[in-house]
């Protein structure tokens, strides 16, 4: 579990990403033993070892609790639009009406998977323009218009 006092992985490991475990200080090899379960430091490469720190960070820092708690509502709600398009399109539709209504319903429900998956992508190219930083931007990953709040069945950690 965070605390208020957040230690980065990844500034910690700095100049140590290309060593043997063997020669790293032995509470930082403790510490990493730690973080990177189940993997291990010999099995990864350099670069891995850094985004494996790097995504501990995230999932670790408490200023980014606002962040992780907005994509866990996202993936929550791209599984519920996923779960409906499935019932809609399986859905017999007997009249004209209840077409009309299926399509139109099915059209909604594609124009908001795609919104999100727009907010997917433009977040990646985010991450990726970022990702050499310790930091990310503040508040750049929120939409611009807030997501309909919704109650996932599923607990993050």
């Amino acid at each position: 579990m965070p605390s208020d006092h957040f230690e980065s992985l990844e500034q910690a490991l700095l100049g140590w990403f290309d060593a043997d475990e063997s020669d790293l200080p032995a509470d930082l090899r403790q510490r990493v033993a730690t973080a990177l379960l189940p993997l291990h430091w010999a099995m990864l490469s350099p670069e891995q070892r850094r985004s494996v720190a790097a995504q501990r960070d995230m999932a670790d820092d408490p200023a980014l609790e606002d962040e992780r708690q907005f994509w866990w509502q996202h993936a929550c709600r791209v599984i519920e639009l996923e779960g409906l398009q499935q019932q809609w399109t399986e859905a017999q539709a007997v009249t004209v009406a209840e077409l009309t209504s299926k399509e139109e319903r099915l059209r909604d429900i594609a124009d908001e998977l795609e919104r999100l998956a727009a907010l997917e992508r433009a977040d990646a190219a985010r991450y990726r323009k970022h990702s050499r930083r310790r930091t990310l931007p503040a508040g750049s990953h929120l939409p611009a218009e807030p997501m309909p709040a919704r109650t996932c069945r599923f607990h993050a950690r």
